[in-house]
C-alpha cells in the first residue's frame, strides 16, 4: 500500500467551486496495484483560499484498463471499509475497469466530525455536538464532496469516469453528475434517492404515516386489525418515548418505519399492536 499526500495550489482566476488542475499528479496515479492516498482540499470550493481539509481514497488500477469506475455503496458511512463488498458486487468489471473510492468528506478517513457521547436519542448530545462543529458543518456536503471527487480524478490524471452509486450513495452520484457531466461516461444507481427540485433529497415519506393507511387498507389482513395503522403506529412510539422498552428500542421501531410495501406495512401496524 501507498499512501501519500498532495496539496494543490489554487489559482485566483478560476470560479469558485471549480477544482483547479493539479500542480502535479499524485503518486497513486502511476501505481500498478491498490493505493491508499489523501489530497487536500478547500472546505469551501466556494472560498479558494478556505481552511485545508483531508480527503481519503483508494485507488485499484485494473490491467490494461479501459476506464474507471468510482463507487460509493451508500449509508451515509465510510466508503473505504465497503471495498471487498464493492469488489465483490461489480465482480468481471474491475477486470477492465479501475476502481475509485472516496471516503466522503466528515466521514471515515476524510476529515471526520466527531462527536463523543452523541446519542440520536438525547437531545442535549445533539445540541452540545453541533455546537462543537460549528458553522464548519455547513460545507460537509454532497455538493463540497462532489468537488472533491473532480479534484481526486484530476490528481490521478484519469478519463471520463463511470459512477455506481447503492442507496445514499445515489445522492453523491447525483450530485457528482449535475456538477460534472463531462467527466462522466455512465452512471449506475441502485436503490435510488429521490432528489427534490431544491436539489435536497426527498425523504418525506418517512412522516407519511397516511402511506401506512393506504397500504393496510389494501390488505385484508392488515385491514381487519383494531383501529388506523397510523394510530397504531403513533401510539406505541409516544409510549416508547415515556416509557422505553428493553427489548424493542425507540430506534428498532424507527428503522421499520418504510410504509411503501404492502406486506411489511401489515407486519409492521400488527407488531405495533402486540407491543
Amino acid at each position: 500500500m501507498i499512501a501519500k499526500t498532495l496539496g494543490f495550489v489554487l489559482a485566483a482566476a478560476l470560479l469558485p467551486g471549480t477544482p483547479p488542475p493539479p500542480t502535479d499528479l499524485h503518486d497513486c496515479a502511476t501505481a500498478t496495484t491498490r493505493c491508499d492516498g489523501t489530497i487536500e482540499v478547500p472546505l469551501d470550493w466556494g472560498s479558494p483560499s478556505s481552511e485545508r481539509i483531508s480527503v481519503a481514497f483508494t485507488f485499484i488500477p485494473a490491467k490494461d484498463a479501459d476506464g474507471t469506475v468510482a463507487a460509493n455503496r451508500g449509508g451515509p458511512q465510510p466508503a473505504l471499509p465497503e471495498i471487498p463488498t464493492i469488489q465483490q458486487v461489480l465482480g468481471p468489471v474491475l477486470d477492465r475497469k479501475n476502481l475509485l473510492v472516496m471516503d466522503p468528506r466528515g466521514i471515515g478517513k476524510s476529515s471526520p466530525l466527531l462527536c463523543p457521547g452523541a446519542d440520536p436519542f438525547k437531545p442535549a448530545t445533539i445540541a452540545a455536538c453541533a455546537r462543537s462543529v460549528g458553522p464548519r458543518g455547513a460545507y460537509f456536503t454532497a455538493d463540497q464532496a462532489s468537488h472533491d471527487l473532480e479534484a481526486v480524478r484530476r490528481a490521478l490524471g484519469l478519463g471520463k469516469m463511470s459512477y455506481f452509486g447503492n442507496s445514499y450513495g445515489t445522492l453523491y452520484a447525483q450530485a457528482y453528475a449535475a456538477r460534472y457531466p463531462n467527466s462522466l461516461d455512465a452512471i449506475f444507481l441502485d436503490s435510488s434517492m429521490v432528489i427534490g427540485r431544491d436539489g435536497y433529497a426527498d425523504q418525506g415519506f418517512d412522516a407519511r404515516l397516511d402511506y401506512l393507511d393506504l397500504v393496510c387498507g389494501r390488505s385484508k389482513a392488515c385491514d381487519a386489525l383494531p383501529g388506523k395503522a397510523s394510530g397504531a403506529w403513533t401510539k406505541l412510539v409516544d409510549r416508547l418515548r415515556k416509557q422505553p422498552d428493553p427489548e424493542v428500542t425507540l430506534h428498532q421501531v424507527v428503522t421499520l418505519r418504510e410504509p411503501a410495501e404492502a406486506v411489511l406495512g401489515r407486519e409492521n401496524v400488527a407488531a405495533a399492536l402486540t407491543r
